[in-house]
């Protein structure tokens, strides 16, 4: 699969608001996450970056993993998945992995997530 991009100056996305922004997932089978990478431009400041998974009844958020003070103008994530981890990280269809990270300043933000299908 292609990576999922996505773009943005504001924050990027909340688990309990299903419409917004950096929610990842597959609906049509179990599907796993392979990385997620991403680079900060403009402004200063930083924020911790939540990995949080939106389960599919719609209500149960679990955090799964935080990157501590990301966001300073030219810094980037890199998160990738190792093999011995993936079972940790395979989810049924409707489940969403989601981004929380709130912009402290004017930062732009570009985000790169990989999914892949999952037995």
């Amino acid at each position: 699969m292609e990576p999922i991009v996505s773009v943005g100056n504001g924050n990027m996305g909340t688990a309990t608001d299903p419409t917004s922004r950096c929610r990842y997932g597959l609906t049509d089978r179990r599907w796993g996450l392979e990385f997620i990478r991403g680079t900060f431009t403009g402004g200063s400041g930083d924020a911790d970056l939540a990995i949080k998974l939106a389960h599919r009844n719609g209500v149960t958020v679990f955090t799964l993993h935080t990157l501590k003070d990301v966001g300073t103008d030219g810094s980037q994530v890199n998160l990738r998945i190792m093999p011995e981890e993936e079972r940790a990280w395979t989810f049924p269809p409707e489940d969403k992995i989601v981004l929380e990270w709130t912009n402290p300043n004017t930062q732009e933000w570009t985000i790169e997530v990989g999914l892949k299908g999952a037995a």
